[in-house]
């Protein structure tokens, strides 16, 4: 069973208790103090807030107040920005084990962070929360001066001391099964070391990252595969077990070019790059997004301006890093093929053979870096919500009938969900949907590092003004009786003093 965490808080007796930090670096040490004296200075965590209803429930178990599915950096920032509201109440459940949340380590199989070495991360606006600050602290000014890019493992161990930093609850090995409404509040259903978990919550924060609201993308012509022969990039692949293999990469983005790299470097016989396309991208739109100007404002304009522009941006494939293709260039035992249709694929005599339109094709493995499918039918733990979510497929002003964008859910101000019929299913407004599948309701303010501060805060505000709404009566009884009384003054008396 889990259980809430009881640090809420003892926050600054846990910072000045040194013995907690006694495996960091003297440099380490000194932010955290300083950290402590500027969370002091800034009111953080906040005045202790919540739901009233998750106290004084009569069930067997308490409420959460938020359960947060996800403890990547999405889920640590929502996390971090609901305890400066003061909502302490707060769980994150991960599938992953313990320092694998997220993609860093798993599945993003580039050398280092496609963003900005000084981007401001999740740390809310706090300058010694930052990556810079964590990372000079330890390695000096003048090796943050000398670094390009952030390795994928130095920012893992950052998060991960963030996630400690601020005491955030992790309950990792937890897959989520289902969710269920039930009255004001949900049971949800989680797989755990084969157990079966269940929680309660008046609040579910979706953190589930790129593949959280339909999963990987399969085309037809491979879903048929074996796992044993073909694996998504999404996947965990043992790249190691490819030595002396001849692999297929079906796909031109990023994260091709990325696995083709990882399947080279771990010595693969040969392999072979497929895309439709007769050319590789090469103009990639997001950077026009990463103002603050623009992360703050896009949510307000219209339905039309936004699906006008996201319908020219994710409809495009982002051209790879030119470190990508450096990474394949050096091999000669890598070929980039174009203008392929793939019209079908099976396993045959232990290999992948693959019909297309320029003749068969025979692979030992192949590997599909065909992006996510944003379609929440997909995904089985919504199964029980989703048919009566808002799709922007719904909204009757635009006519999104020929884009694959119209199954990306219509989001409300604070990432919650909204009621395809008004009044039938209220509980939606409870679930957020703080990952991927957002950006079209909100921009990219909740997936990448850039804005990941900005789409927590507004989150966290939002649940807090929830809370707020819902105890109106509560604390209008409580102002009618208050008893702590002003003692009797003349106040003209009082400035004749």
């Amino acid at each position: 069973m889990y259980k809430i965490s009881k640090k809420i808080f003892i926050f600054f007796t846990i910072f000045t208790n040194l013995t907690l930090f006694a495996h960091h670096s003297q440099g380490l040490i000194n932010l955290e103090k300083k950290l402590t004296k500027e969370f002091e200075w800034i009111h953080f965590p906040g005045v202790p807030f919540g739901s009233s209803e998750s106290s004084n429930s009569s069930l067997s178990q308490p409420i959460l107040d938020v359960a947060i599915i996800g403890g990547g950096m999405a889920g640590l920032a929502a996390a971090g920005a609901l305890y400066k509201e003061g909502i302490f109440n707060v769980q994150l459940f991960d599938e992953n084990s313990q320092g694998l949340e997220g993609p860093w380590l798993t599945y993003a199989r580039m050398k280092t962070l496609r963003s900005k070495k000084d981007e401001i991360g999740p740390a809310l606006d706090i300058p010694r929360l930052t990556f810079q600050a964590w990372y000079e602290a330890q390695y000096g000014k003048k090796k943050w001066d000398e670094l390009d890019k952030i390795p994928n493992e130095v920012w893992m161990k950052y998060l991960s001391w963030y996630r400690d930093i601020l005491q955030i609850p992790v309950e990792n090995g937890c897959k989520l099964l289902s969710i269920d409404p039930v009255d004001n509040y949900f049971i949800l259903k989680f797989k755990q070391n084969n157990q079966l978990l269940e929680v309660f919550a008046l609040k579910i924060v979706l953190a589930t990252g790129r593949g959280g609201f339909g999963g990987p993308f399969i085309p037809d012509f491979a879903k048929n595969l074996s796992k044993k022969c073909s694996a998504h990039v999404m996947d965990m692949i043992d790249f190691k077990k490819l030595k002396d293999k001849k692999i297929g990469i079906v796909g031109r983005g990023a994260s091709a070019f990325d696995a083709a790299a990882s399947a080279l470097e771990q010595g693969a016989k040969k392999v072979e790059l497929l895309m439709r396309a007769a050319h590789l991208p090469t103009i990639n739109k997001f950077p026009y997004f990463h103002s603050q100007c623009f992360g703050l404002a896009y949510y307000n304009m219209s339905k039309e301006w936004r699906w006008n522009i996201m319908n020219k941006i994710l409809t495009d494939t982002v051209p790879p890093p030119v470190q990508s293709l450096e990474r394949v260039q050096v091999y000669k035992n890598f070929s980039l093929n174009t203008n392929m249709v793939l019209k079908l694929a099976k396993f045959e005599e232990n290999q992948v053979v693959l019909g297309t339109n320029k003749g068969k094709m025979t692979f030992d493995f192949l590997i599909l870096a065909t992006g996510y499918s944003v379609d929440g039918s997909q995904q089985p733990e919504l199964s029980n919500i989703i048919k009566n979510v808002q799709l922007w497929a719904d909204q009757k002003d635009i006519d999104p009938c020929a884009s694959k964008l119209k199954l990306y859910p219509f989001l409300g101000s604070k990432f919650e969900f909204l009621e395809k019929v008004s009044g039938q299913t209220p509980y939606l407004k409870n679930i957020h949907c703080f990952n991927h599948a957002s950006t079209l309701s909100h921009g990219i303010i909740c997936r990448d590092i850039t804005h990941i501060s900005l789409g927590a805060r507004r989150l966290a505000e939002g649940i807090a003004a929830d809370f707020l709404e819902n105890q109106t009566e509560i604390f209008l009884n409580s102002l009618n009786s208050l008893n702590d009384i002003e003692p009797d003054f003349n106040i003209e008396d009082y400035f004749k003093k």
